[in-house]
């Protein structure tokens, strides 16, 4: 006798992730069910409501240790040496954080009026999105401790425009599927030529 394939619960997640980030919140508990293989019962004893579920797949521990993982490689770089291929390393580990979260910050933001805020990112004292630019602001004061980009640069500013490059990209291109028809290494690539222009010394910027 063949014995049913047993569905864990981080299959049941990314199931219900998937429908939520398809059809939104509004998608029935009884479709996810129907997606997964379970009975809408049977879901329901693995979590409570369908707030729980929504919450659970969204606001994820996998998705939380992405953000933890580019918080401890902005915490030690960038090092003495070539700025650009650092920069262009955080703005590729930046943008590998950002196609999974954005997406479900804004699944979350559009259901602050049902869900309270404090449950959509617990006891953390700031959201991801916003400890991920603190990080960036200290990558881009390190590099000016460093002699590696101009000292005169706002380092908030900087980083604000930094962060919203890759934003931009992952809203048009994942969100609203408006591609340019250039891959993802070639818009990095691109953006980190446009920044190294203005901001790194003159005798370092040609």
């Amino acid at each position: 006798m063949v014995r049913p394939k047993k569905i864990s619960d981080e299959d049941v997640l990314e199931v219900a992730r998937d429908c939520f980030l398809e059809k939104g919140p509004q998608v029935s508990t009884l479709e996810i069910a129907a997606r997964i293989g379970l009975s809408q019962a049977a879901l329901f004893k693995r979590f409570k409501t369908k707030e729980d579920l929504f919450l659970a797949a969204l606001a994820s521990k996998a998705i939380f240790s992405k953000v933890m993982d580019l918080l401890s490689w902005l915490a030690t770089h960038p090092k003495q040496g070539d700025f650009r291929p650092q920069l262009e390393e955080m703005l590729t580990r930046l943008w590998n954080m950002l196609v999974e979260l954005l997406p479900r910050i804004i699944a979350l933001h559009n259901q602050r009026s049902v869900i309270a805020p404090e449950k959509i990112f617990g006891a953390m004292k700031n959201p991801p999105p916003v400890r991920v630019l603190a990080g960036i602001k200290k990558f881009i004061l390190r590099a000016q401790e460093n002699g590696q980009i101009r000292s005169d640069l706002s380092a908030e500013i900087l980083a604000m425009n930094l962060m919203g490059a890759m934003q931009g990209r992952v809203f048009f291109s994942r969100i609203l599927s408006q591609s340019d028809n250039r891959d993802d290494d070639v818009y990095i690539r691109a953006t980190v030529g446009h920044f190294c222009e203005s901001i790194l010394p003159q005798e370092n910027s040609k």
